[in-house]
C-alpha cells in the first residue's frame, strides 16, 4: 500500500515526517490515517517536541498540504527552488508545514481546519507582526552624528 515514515532532524526533539502510497490507495483516507497514527508515535514515544513535513512542489502538492493542514499543521513557509528533480526535471520549490506538541495535545479541542483558515491565520499573524515592526520603527529616534561619537 505504501509507508510512512519519521526521521530525526539536527534540531533537537524533531522530526520529519513523510507518507507515499501507491497510486491506487490514494484518496481513500488511508494517508490522514496513517499519518495519524504516525504522529502518535512520534509524539508519546519519540517525545518529539516539533513534527515537520516537507512538501516538494509537484502534482500531488495541494493534496499534500490539504491533508497537513487537515491533521493540524501550520505553514510556515515556502523555499523556492531548494531541491534538484530528476523526476520534474528542474529545481523545485520546498514547502514546510510543522506541528508542535502543545499542538498535538489540543487537536482533539479545535475545529478541523483547511487550507484557507490556516492561510487566513497565517496572514493575521504576518499582518500583526509587521505592525509592531512599524510602531517600533517608528520608536527609533535619529540621532546626529556627533551624538553617536560622544
Amino acid at each position: 500500500i505504501g509507508i510512512t515514515y519519521v526521521i530525526a532532524s539536527d534540531m533537537q526533539n524533531e522530526a520529519n515526517v513523510g507518507i507515499a502510497l501507491l497510486p491506487d490507495w490514494r484518496g481513500k483516507g488511508i494517508a490522514t490515517h496513517a499519518l495519524t497514527l504516525t504522529l502518535s508515535w512520534a509524539f508519546t514515544q519519540y517525545a518529539c517536541h516539533r513534527v515537520q513535513g516537507l512538501i516538494m512542489d509537484g502534482p500531488f502538492r495541494d493534496v499534500a498540504r490539504a491533508a497537513l493542514t487537515s491533521l493540524g499543521f501550520s505553514h510556515e513557509g515556502t523555499r523556492r527552488r531548494a531541491v534538484l528533480s530528476t523526476a520534474f526535471v528542474g529545481w523545485r520549490d520546498v514547502t514546510y508545514m510543522a506541528m508542535l506538541d502543545t499542538d498535538w495535545v489540543m487537536r482533539e479541542h479545535r475545529k478541523p481546519r483547511d487550507v484557507w483558515d490556516e492561510m487566513f491565520k497565517r496572514h493575521h499573524r504576518e499582518r500583526e507582526e509587521l505592525l509592531q515592526f512599524e510602531t517600533r520603527l517608528k520608536e527609533l529616534r535619529r540621532a546626529p552624528s556627533a551624538e553617536t561619537i560622544r
